[in-house]
Formats: structure tokens, sequence, C-alpha cells
């Protein structure tokens, strides 16, 4: 029951108007103060990354994502994986999440198996926001406010992303450290 109303009260302060507010995805685990600490240590080498998914032309990333939620365990480890590719001269990118695998489902793929996997899937690939340090994936409806902040480490071969989702029924935050494919 505890730990049920700490997920609460965290819960509630990602849809106070400071946090939502808020374009710095590194501060949730302190604003919030429900962060395990594999999602601290995630936090940590977000802050320390940067962006050199913009100088691919096809980039895909996959492995262990962990979830804030009253749904989920936070110390359970899921797993998700996001492609990011330029078309025309933008970056779009799509992404998944999967529950209670006992490893990356996708890790068997390379970045270019990977995004034709998603096509395959029919899966639609979203414009995001390539800023100097950090992409960022936006769905942004009347009902809903998910947000996806992604950097790398400085060579590019792992993906630190940190998610908030906001809907009616549901609060929550994501914590992935991913490897690239």
């Amino acid at each position: 029951m505890k730990y049920l109303i700490q997920i609460f009260i965290a819960l509630s302060l990602l849809s106070s108007n400071s946090l939502a507010q808020d374009e710095d995805p590194s501060l949730f685990c302190t604003e919030t103060n429900a962060c395990t600490e594999r999602m601290k240590q995630i936090t940590e080498q977000y802050s320390q990354g940067t962006n050199t998914v913009k100088d691919h032309d096809v980039v895909g990333f996959s492995g262990s994502c962990y979830h804030v939620s009253s749904l989920y365990n936070p110390d359970y480890e899921h797993h998700g994986a996001f492609v990011f590719e330029k078309q025309k001269d933008k970056l779009y990118a799509t992404g998944i999440f999967s529950f209670f695998y006992q490893q990356d489902p996708y890790q068997k793929y390379n970045s270019v198996e990977l995004r034709d996997w998603f096509i395959e899937q029919k899966s639609n690939f979203s414009p995001v926001e390539n800023r100097n340090n950090e992409v960022v994936l936006k769905f942004l409806t009347p009902e809903s406010d998910y947000k996806y902040w992604f950097r790398t480490n400085q060579v590019g071969d792992k993906a630190y992303m940190i998610g908030q989702q906001l809907h009616a029924d549901y609060l929550g935050l994501i914590y992935c450290d991913m490897t690239r494919r």
C-alpha cells in the first residue's frame, strides 16, 4: 500500500503545471522522487549525452525500459525499440514498447532490418524535433500528451530515452537504456 501511495503522489506531480511545462526530462526523478536506482543511472547517462542520431540516414536502437506507473513494477525490465530515418532532410521516428519478454525481442535486427520490420508492421513514422543535443518525439492530442526525449553517448552506440506519458486515465514515466542495432 505504501508503494502505491508513493506512485500516486509521484504521478500526481507529473500533472502539475511546473513539470508539464518543463522540457528538461533529467529533472523528472528529482521532481517525482519515484525513480529507482536504475532510472537514476539512465537519467545521469541521458544528462551527459548528445545527439548522434542526426548523423545517420537510418539508425535503430533497442534495449531495456523501466516504467514509473501504477501498471508496472518499476524494477521490472521491459523492452523498447526505436528507429530514426532521414527523409528529404527531415528526421522521422517510430517505436514500440514490449512487455514481459525475458530478453530484448529486437536485438536480432540491425538498424535497417529494424526499420524494415516496423514498415512490415505498418508502423507510422512521425516527425521529430532534431535539437542540438537531443531528439524529441511527441504525440500531442486533446486526450494525451506523450513525449520521448533521446540522447546518445558520444560514440553513438548507446541511446538513452526518457518518456513522459500523460493521458486522462494514465500518467507515467519511462526510462530506457538501448543499444544501437
